[in-house]
């Protein structure tokens, strides 16, 4: 089978899309013939540039170049001019709605993404704010994208359940299909839980979302009713650090691997997460995840198994705490970590992934 590959970001650089996409394109390379299209190089439509500019002086708002129609049409052209000859069967677009919005119909569509415009509106910064012609413009490029799709490849049900609720897509063209890791585990063999302290990180590169200082209150409760609570974060954190807490800064890609095995749970109070990738790199490291119950984290992480999901804000500190609690217990710790190592094994892998992608491309010729 031959697959044109499409991605809006470098498919050889590690960090491309939270770091999966190098993965993806990997996995699938080992199951059919692969064309990379990289539509990152493609400008915005110079009519975007400009109201782009115009808007925020005059306005204060957002304009999402992006999402926006001159934009598309441009991508969409240079989309359909790199497809002319590949004889691909199917196309595979990662989060690329604006490329395939405008392209013309005929090769089948399986579009791969973790969120919907729908879901994800005002939990992201990136999507405060904006004008009502880029919304506008957002929404009618989002629906060409859709109706241009055979099938949807979303990583949680929380995504499919937007497609379905929000824009009336037939459940039968939703698939759930988890991410794997954007951090693969290295061959070292993970220590086990010392039983002396509980080795507690928080991943948090966007440090409101994330809920940075949510996960540092949790922690100082934690260690005030007697836990022995070790923290560390990974980021950068918009004020200094109370003395008690380990702080990383910004670690590069390769030496995160050691960062997580050398922890014992990941600590994620974010405000909004859809595909959670930091999440599936501590299932993948063997780390139990503290996580609130929001977007897609109930697809990666096994509520009372591999992790616990608690309520988002204040609510969730006492649940948290009380997690906490229970896996500084090392029988507690080694059931969970057990249980998250299976998780990884079991669907949040990219051979898992790839299959059933390439099962759902398999279909889309078939019936092309």
């Amino acid at each position: 089978m031959r697959l044109a590959f499409v991605s809006p970001w470098p498919v050889a650089r590690a960090s491309s899309w939270s770091g999966v996409v190098p993965h993806m394109v990997h996995a699938i390379g080992e199951r059919a013939v692969v064309q990379v299209i990289e539509t990152d190089t493609i400008g915005a439509a110079p009519v975007d540039r400009i109201l782009a500019g115009s808007i925020g002086r005059l306005t204060g708002s957002t304009y999402l170049v992006g999402q926006a129609v001159p934009t598309a049409q441009r991508r969409g052209r240079h989309l359909a001019r790199a497809l002319e000859g590949a004889r691909a069967d199917v196309i595979v677009a990662i989060a690329a709605s604006q490329d395939i919005a405008y392209l013309p119909a005929g090769t089948p569509v399986i579009q791969v993404t973790d969120a919907t415009p729908a879901a994800i509106a005002g939990l992201y910064p990136m999507f405060r704010g904006v004008h009502a012609l880029s919304r506008w413009q957002a929404d009618h490029v989002d629906r060409r994208a859709r109706n241009r799709t055979y099938a949807f490849a979303v990583a949680s049900e929380w995504a499919r359940n937007s497609l379905i609720s929000d824009y009336g897509v037939e459940g039968d063209r939703v698939s759930v299909i988890p991410f794997g890791p954007g951090i693969v585990p290295g061959t070292k063999a993970r220590p086990p839980m010392d039983g002396r302290t509980l080795r507690v990180l928080v991943v948090a590169s966007d440090w409101e979302r994330k809920g940075g200082d949510a996960a540092i209150e949790v922690a100082r409760r934690a260690r005030a009713a007697g836990l022995p609570v070790e923290l560390t974060v990974v980021g950068e954190p918009p004020r200094p650090l109370p003395d008690w807490i380990a702080s990383a800064g910004r670690v590069a890609r390769s030496d995160m691997s050691t960062v997580y095995s050398a922890h014992d749970v990941l600590l994620e109070l974010a405000e909004a997460n859809a595909g959670g990738v930091t999440m599936t790199d501590a299932h993948a490291h063997g780390l139990p995840v503290i996580a609130t119950a929001t977007g897609g984290t109930a697809s990666i992480v096994d509520a009372g198994r591999s992790g616990f999901l608690v309520p988002q804000g204040t609510d969730g500190f006492g649940p948290a705490l009380e997690a906490l609690s229970a896996l500084s217990r090392p029988q507690v710790w080694e059931a969970f970590s057990s249980a998250a190592r299976s998780r990884h094994g079991s669907t949040l892998n990219w051979d898992v992934w790839a299959d059933r992608v390439m099962c759902m491309a398999r279909r889309a010729a078939r019936l092309a």
